[in-house]
């Protein structure tokens, strides 16, 4: 059994040279890299592993993953834990890709798998993945002029054209070198009726991106071990001078005819995990090439990891890329920043005086409140009637640079659950401990409460504490008898809390 490692909170103090983790949970491999930032912000890598655990092989027939990829995936996090037992919560993230998104018990998995490594683990979505993909790569590419970025993972496919630091387009396929070839080389054998039919089926996915790629870039970049892998064994045998091209491709399909079996696959440089995957993701490479007209791909050792830990220093240097998605959205549905600020300005006074006492973690709930405040009326431009479901459904389901999966969900439970009946149902996603949800929601509708008329009258000196776990709020005297509206309104509020389990106390 894997060794279980408590999850860290709270950052440790560090050196002046700070260092930075991130880990990519692939659906064929796990990746995890290690490096320092100097004073200018530099990063140096000091240390890389990777393992291949093969989760999208473990996806069962009804969609959940099996108890063998689940250990698998335990043991490998365990031995990552330990390398990361001594860096700060902070400097560390996290992500899981296709295989965790789709699998259907990945709450319980989670949960065991975080125990195991220490961490949390965030589940980012396909166009977050490209995203991220698309920063690690910019780390290698300094090439003048459009870049065309690809990854093939083991479940799915990202694709992202950019310029310089600015992405242009991005997409996401579920096709990847693992999925591709449990379903065209099941067997193991290898034909080119198989290897035509695998990459026409990855064309026929591809086909959306004719417009926004093809003939759209001066140069392409593959990102993903089944890249390297490719460029690699062209070169082996004297296929190509200096990249992927189709013919090149035509022709290696051609030598593994020759093998006939994956279990023959024999490549100098070749592992025989990656043996086994690479029939199918040849032929999304294939499809790739034809697809964009790709006349030469070449492939770059960054990736999604590097991403992710360039991603998480601008965290700590005030550009995290969350709080410009935050202002776009507010900007593009013409939230009144006024009021956002405001709602947010008073729930963030509420949480900072019972935090300690309730036991909530300013880190990360503090920030989620604040976002949560920021958009709690983002859903207005459909009308007034339910805006906190069509807020909330935007927030769900729009693409949100930066937010993983979970983050995405707590933000939008709480912008559903800020007006309108307080159910518990609503904030499961909010927070792991339902009383945490209960609490964080209460907060967000009494500062919301309190500024229904949208004006600065309301007091300045509420006061709020913890007593018995009950809340009560001290209003001036006489202040809620000169503003009967405001009064019934939190009555309403603690009628609806107590119906949640949380007493609220008016003086």
């Amino acid at each position: 059994m894997a060794k279980v490692v408590p999850i860290r909170e709270q950052p440790k103090t560090g050196s002046t040279n700070r260092i930075y983790a991130g880990v990519d949970l692939g659906s064929n491999s796990f990746h995890m890299v290690i490096a320092r930032a100097d004073d200018g912000g530099a990063l140096t890598f000091i240390d890389r592993r990777k393992e291949y655990v093969r989760m999208a092989g473990g996806l069962l027939p009804d969609g959940s993953l099996s108890e063998e990829a689940i250990q698998r995936a335990e043991d490998c996090l365990s031995r990552l834990g330990e390398r990361l037992r001594n860096i700060p919560a902070s400097r560390v993230r996290v992500v899981g890709t296709n295989t965790f998104r789709k699998a259907r018990n990945g709450r319980l998995v989670l949960q065991r798998l975080e125990s195991a490594l220490g961490h949390r683990i965030d589940i980012i979505s396909g166009l977050e993945e490209a995203r991220l993909v698309y920063r690690g790569v910019a780390l290698q590419c300094d090439e003048l002029g459009r870049r065309l970025v690809i990854d093939i993972g083991g479940g799915s496919t990202e694709i992202v054209l950019g310029n310089g630091p600015e992405i242009l387009d991005l997409d996401s396929h579920y096709l990847g070198c693992v999925s591709w070839t449990l379903k065209y080389f099941a067997d193991g054998r290898m034909t080119r009726d198989r290897f035509h039919e695998a990459t026409l089926a990855a064309r026929r996915q591809l086909r959306s991106g004719h417009g926004k790629y093809r003939d759209r870039f001066d140069h392409a970049v593959g990102s993903s071990g089944t890249m390297k892998a490719v460029e690699r064994t062209l070169l082996q045998l004297g296929y190509c001078n200096n990249g992927i091209t189709l013919d090149g491709i035509c022709r290696l399909e051609e030598h593994l005819e020759t093998f006939g079996h994956v279990d023959k696959i024999t490549f100098p440089e070749m592992s025989r995990e990656r043996a086994k995957v690479f029939p199918g993701g040849l032929a999304i490479v294939h499809a790739l090439m034809e697809s964009f007209h790709i006349p030469e791909l070449r492939s770059v050792s960054t990736a999604l990891r590097e991403g992710v830990l360039v991603d998480l220093q601008g965290r700590e240097h005030n550009a995290d890329v969350r709080t410009r998605t935050i202002q776009r959205l507010m900007t593009r549905f013409e939230v009144d920043r006024t009021h956002a600020k405001r709602v947010g300005d008073r729930a963030m006074a509420f949480f900072d005086q019972v935090a300690e006492d309730w036991g909530i973690p300013v880190r990360p709930y503090r920030r989620l409140l604040r976002w949560a405040a920021q958009l709690h009326e983002v859903g207005l431009f459909m009308g007034f009637t339910g805006y906190h479901k069509h807020g909330a459904y935007l927030l769900a389901n729009s693409d949100l640079p930066g937010f993983s999966m979970q983050e995405q969900r707590s933000l939008a439970a709480l912008v559903l659950g800020h007006r309108g009946r307080f159910s518990i149902e609503r904030l499961q996603a909010v927070s792991p401990q339902k009383r945490v949800s209960i609490k964080l929601v209460a907060l967000l509708r009494l500062a919301h409460r309190l500024h229904r008329n949208r004006t600065d009258q309301s007091p300045l000196s509420v006061s709020i504490q913890v007593l018995d776990d009950a809340l009560q709020l001290t209003f001036p005297p006489g202040w809620l008898d000169e503003h009967p509206l405001t009064q019934a309104d939190l009555a309403t509020e603690k009628r609806r809390a107590g119906l949640a389990g949380l007493e609220i106390v008016l003086l």
